[in-house]
């Protein structure tokens, strides 16, 4: 299937999308934690606010989805292995930078009362709530104007810089903070492969991992620490994915979906 009949969206039709979506964000991020506040979730078990990107994904699907572009083709099951092991890869180099950069771990990721496997299971639906907006609707959308590459690290800093409970902390904490999630999507959209859900796998993976390992080692207060663990494990998911041919052509699709 050739990329143009993957990703073909006019201008017009693109821009109604993602402004949709914004308004749909918008709404919900202001709703939840009046909803949190109400039902006295723990932002530490699920901060609320993380489902409202794949919220507005649900909308705009709904709404305009005869305007979409086509959806990603989906690749064979056993071709979704190796990107859910670059994934488990840049946490792994991830964390080691973390301590490399003299970040202490043990703080712990559980909550009084909350058995830590619901906080864990409350945790990558968080995260799963929020890539499949902007690593799975609107990366969608972007890579019908711009390349993935651009897309990705515009995404990644856009998806930094809404964190508005950092912005307290002054505009060179966001921008430190936007870039290491840059480098964040640049890594998730490089392995990324096949369909819609199928991506969603290593994304979520990468996202849950960075939540609880910056966790664990008790936040941090210097963002652009962040920036080099991150950076070095997007190089090294980089030179992995050229050392083996990581061609999207090359990976085995299932029968029924035809191939170019």
């Amino acid at each position: 299937m050739s990329r143009t009949a993957v990703h073909d969206i006019s201008r017009p039709l693109l821009w109604r999308a993602v402004l949709l979506w914004i308004v749909v964000w918008a709404v919900c991020g202001l709703a939840a934690p009046i909803v949190q506040d109400a039902t006295g979730l723990s932002t530490d078990v699920l901060a609320l606010v993380m489902l409202a990107p794949a919220l507005a994904s649900a909308v705009v699907w709904l709404a305009v989805r005869r305007d979409l572009p086509a959806p990603w083709p989906p690749v064979a099951t056993r071709a979704i292995v190796w990107p859910t092991v670059l994934a488990l890869v840049w946490i792994a180099v991830f964390t080691a930078g973390l301590v490399a950069a003299g970040f202490s771990f043990g703080s712990g990721i559980g909550v009084a009362g909350v058995p830590l496997a619901v906080v864990l299971v409350a945790q990558a639906v968080g995260a799963l709530g929020e890539e499949i907006g902007w690593r799975g609707t609107l990366q969608h959308l972007a890579e019908s104007r711009m390349s993935r590459w651009v897309a990705a690290l515009l995404l990644g800093a856009v998806f930094g810089a809404t964190h508005v409970g950092y912005w307290s902390e002054g505009p060179l904490f966001v921008a430190g903070f936007s870039l290491s999630t840059a480098l964040m999507g640049l890594a998730m959209v490089l392995i990324a492969r096949g369909s819609f859900a199928q991506r969603m796998i290593p994304a979520t993976l990468i996202h849950l991992g960075l939540n609880l390992v910056t966790a664990d080692a008790g936040g941090f207060d210097d963002p652009w620490l962040l920036i080099a663990p991150a950076a070095a494990a997007t190089a090294v998911v980089l030179i992995a994915t050229r050392m083996t041919n990581y061609d999207p052509a090359r990976i085995p699709r299932p029968a029924s979906v035809p191939t170019e």
